[in-house]
């Protein structure tokens, strides 16, 4: 009964992904699904002060409610001064409007490298986001492909296997394995290389099989975009020019993180060369719905991660297979539960480090193959950035959805299998 709990809260909150059910409510359902087939305590599962439902909402939101603030301010002023246009608009003269693809391979380039430079990913999103709608609509790819060369440039390599990244899930291991973010770097970068490769594959897959008809374009960004001011490509690409600058004196001189200071100034900058309220009160509210809908799928994540069923499987797995093996498919599992890579590695390393560590595994190995394997299935359709972006961007799951989770798995998926390969032979 546990088992099938499980599987039909994961199985209603997909089909409420789907048919554009509020994701809160879904999680909110499931919850109690999986609480009252469990025989959970609903007080202490859903209402209780740790690992519940509901401090699963309140620690993500008091962890990211600046930077969902922050970012979504950001991405208004892009948006209402002009800037994304004004940058969207060179970059399609450079490159010309009947090379699509080449369009697709400069939005991956850029996530990749604003990821790689520690700028969150929810950043990331707020940003491409404006300034990609006046590349897909002037270059005619459909608007739904949108976060393909996004989520596979800033939430693949970037974010679990290239040596050095500054992510959250490059960095939950340190603390439990003394490791570096620099860790396995010869399996990283052999990684990331396949990576690098299958995604551009993919992309180009997906591209050949889009006919050049005219294709529908969120009214959002239409809307904002007939009230643009016209600014100087200079004045567009100051903001990120501080962002940058600011993030890399920061790592240099600093252990504070300058992303938050980066965007600051980024904003003022903004408010002073655009003097426009409107564009603040604006980011102010569009921050709410991405924030909420992302934590809601943490709380959802707490509630699975307490059950019975879901400890009961790390030790059937521990005890039926091979370490390596087993530390591959906890880490998948969880990923996939809780549809958060970083929520999979914490409760990996949280609970289960001292296992791996004495089982012999290297914990260079265990560092980089947990980090990659949590990824997997983390962009299940109750993922909370996938919702969030999607609500953002006001694509349809129907139509969107399948670029997401067939770009973004199997890009870990063959990635992994060569990770694997390498410990097999060199560890």
């Amino acid at each position: 009964m546990e088992l099938i709990g499980i599987l039909l809260s994961l199985s209603f909150l997909v089909l409420m992904s789907f048919k554009r059910v509020n994701i809160v409510v879904g999680t909110i359902v499931s919850s109690f699904i999986v609480i009252f087939t469990n025989k959970m305590d609903i007080e202490i599962a859903f209402f209780g002060e740790t690992n519940s439902y509901i401090a699963g909402i309140k620690e993500f939101v008091g962890n990211y409610i600046i930077l969902f603030l922050l970012s979504s301010i950001l991405s208004s002023y892009f948006l209402g001064s002009g800037a994304s246009e004004c940058i969207a608009e060179k970059i399609i003269s450079k490159i010309g409007v009947k090379n699509r693809f080449s369009m697709l391979i400069v939005l991956y380039s850029i996530s990749a490298l604003l990821t790689y430079a520690g700028i969150n990913i929810f950043v990331v999103f707020f940003i491409l986001i404006p300034m990609s709608f006046q590349l897909f609509k002037k270059v005619n790819i459909p608007w739904e492909m949108v976060t393909l060369p996004i989520f596979l440039g800033g939430a693949t390599f970037t974010m679990t296997m290239l040596p050095g990244s500054p992510s959250i899930q490059n960095n939950i291991p340190i603390k439990y394995l003394g490791t570096s973010v620099f860790s396995a770097p010869g399996i990283g970068l052999i990684s990331s290389i396949v990576c690098v490769l299958f995604s551009i594959f993919f992309m180009s897959r997906e591209l050949k099989k889009q006919k050049n008809n005219n294709y529908v374009y969120p009214k959002v960004f239409e809307k904002s975009n007939n009230q643009l001011k016209k600014i100087s490509l200079f004045a567009s690409i100051i903001p990120v020019i501080i962002l940058f600058s600011t993030i890399s004196l920061f790592g240099i001189f600093s252990d504070v993180n300058g992303v938050y200071p980066a965007m600051v100034l980024s904003i003022i900058y903004f408010m002073i060369v655009h003097r426009d309220m409107d564009a603040l009160n604006r980011g102010v509210m569009n921050a709410f719905a991405p924030l909420i809908y992302t934590a809601s799928s943490m709380g959802f994540g707490n509630v699975i991660a307490e059950s019975d069923i879901f400890k009961n499987f790390f030790q059937l797995l521990s005890n039926n297979s091979n370490s390596i093996v087993s530390l591959n498919l906890i880490s998948i599992f969880f990923g996939g539960m809780t549809a958060s890579s970083s929520s999979s590695i914490a409760i990996i390393m949280e609970n289960f480090s001292s296992y791996y560590l004495d089982s012999g595994i290297p914990k260079e190995v265990i560092h980089r193959i947990g980090v990659m394997s949590s990824a997997v299935l983390a962009n299940m359709p109750y993922c909370g950035i996938i919702s969030a972006v999607f609500k953002m961007s006001e694509i349809d799951y129907k139509r969107g959805f399948r670029y997401v989770f067939l770009g973004f798995t199997i890009a870990h998926i063959f990635s992994l299998i060569i990770a694997n390969i390498l410990v097999y032979f060199f560890y």
